[in-house]
């Protein structure tokens, strides 16, 4: 999701958030695949940087009839450390053995790093298959005990590689049985907002 009005592609929302602020939003490809695969395997809870009144209309937008997102925190929600606004699982509740936060950068998971997904930022390429190829190791997550040492097995190769949002995870296909919704964790999935118009 991107907000900017430096693009030659047609906007898939506009958000007034007052009355001489108004964003366009865009929307990363296979988003709403990606969410609704992500929400067959964990409790999706939106941690974002944004402002409520932003957050909210863009979210709604994702998740019309509010079945996909189970909670929604924003810019108050966070920590600083060292200086640096950072995302904190801790403050969520949430099992951290069965919690991941996905983001486009990585200072955000500066106090859980396990638990942290970097995905490359998006900037408008319609060709784009992050969230897509993204899929395979959040299904590996999903069936975990603890997520935190395939997360930090991941992280550790993304180093070696020197490169984030890695590519390595091959296709699989989804779990045979569904997952037990009792039993499903949380995976807060950041949002951010840059170029604020």
């Amino acid at each position: 999701m991107k907000t900017s009005s430096e693009t030659h592609l047609k906007p898939s929302q506009s958000v007034q958030v007052s009355l001489t602020n108004t964003y366009y939003v865009y929307l990363r490809p296979y988003v709403h695949k990606f969410l609704e695969r992500v929400y067959e395997l964990f409790n999706v809870v939106i941690v974002t940087a944004s402002d409520q009144e932003y957050a909210d209309q863009v979210l709604d937008f994702l998740d019309p009839q509010a079945k996909l997102i189970i909670r929604r925190y924003y810019c108050n929600s966070g920590s600083y450390y060292h200086g640096i606004y950072v995302k904190d699982l801790r403050r969520l509740g949430v099992d951290l053995a069965k919690a991941v936060l996905v983001d486009n950068c990585s200072d955000n998971f500066r106090l859980q790093k396990d638990n942290g997904i970097k995905i490359q930022s998006w900037y408008f390429d319609q060709q784009d298959k992050e969230l897509l190829v993204l899929l395979p190791f959040l299904e590996r997550l999903a069936v975990s005990d603890d997520v935190r040492p395939i997360v930090a097995e991941r992280l550790a190769h993304c180093k070696n590689e020197k490169k984030c949002g890695c590519k390595q995870e091959k296709s699989t296909e989804a779990p045979k049985k569904p997952v037990n919704k009792s039993n499903k964790e949380n995976v807060p999935v950041s949002s951010g907002r840059k170029n604020r118009g």
